[in-house]
């Protein structure tokens, strides 16, 4: 099933998830897997590659995947562990689309979506 196609809205889907946040990590996981998948969740023997990864999700919590699923972000952590030199140019940080002056940007650049807070991200 494409949940996507039934709430079309991203800014909804989060919505219902953060009224969910009652339900506990495991039988979320197992909610939604059955939901994208349409297979039962196996997490004491699991044999697929998407049900190990959901089982890693539950066992392995750093805070630092917080900062680093971000591209915004693990852009400042980058800096912070003295690597910005690596870092591609970034031309701007949006809130709304409406706010790029795109005479300002050069011919060629990339537009990304950060999935957090702030989008888009052009570097």
């Amino acid at each position: 099933m494409d949940y996507k196609k039934i709430i079309k809205s991203k800014n909804v889907r989060i919505r219902i998830l953060r009224l969910l946040n009652f339900i506990p990590d495991k039988q979320m996981l197992s909610l939604q897997y059955r939901i994208k998948t349409g297979r039962k969740l196996n997490l004491n023997n699991p044999k697929r590659y998407t049900e190990k990864l959901q089982l890693y999700k539950l066992k392995y919590r750093n805070p630092l995947m917080e900062k680093c699923v971000d591209k915004y972000e693990v852009r400042k952590y980058v800096k912070q562990c003295g690597l910005e030199n690596i870092l591609n140019k970034c031309y701007g940080v949006y809130d709304n689309p409406l706010e790029i002056d795109f005479d300002k940007l050069p011919n060629k650049f990339v537009l990304k979506d950060t999935l957090g807070g702030v989008e888009p991200l052009f570097c």
